[in-house]
């Protein structure tokens, strides 16, 4: 169990980490924007990935700090066992 909550730390740096990749390669080419118009066309959707990015490490971040698993859900199995008339405890059926 804690090594799926361990997953979704690791989608957080993953996410994190490519946000400040964007983040400094959208600065650059916003530097170099004044040449090129399509230079600017690719650090407006640079910074909006940047914004994808650091939203989606932001939720993961909260995730982990709930507890929460990185895919999926918690199935929780209650089973019960009774002695049968011999003193035997039945196997589980699976």
């Amino acid at each position: 169990m804690a090594l799926l909550a361990f997953r979704l730390l690791i989608e957080f740096v993953y996410c994190a980490l490519w946000s400040f990749f964007f983040l400094t390669t959208s600065i650059d080419t916003a530097s170099r924007a004044h040449h090129n118009s399509a230079l600017g066309a690719a650090s407006f959707f640079g910074f909006a990935a940047t914004v994808a990015y650091a939203a989606d490490a932001f939720l993961k971040f909260r995730g982990f700090r709930a507890g929460q698993l990185a895919q999926g859900e918690r199935m929780v199995q209650k089973t019960t066992s009774s002695v049968a008339a011999g003193g035997e405890v039945p196997a589980p059926a699976y």
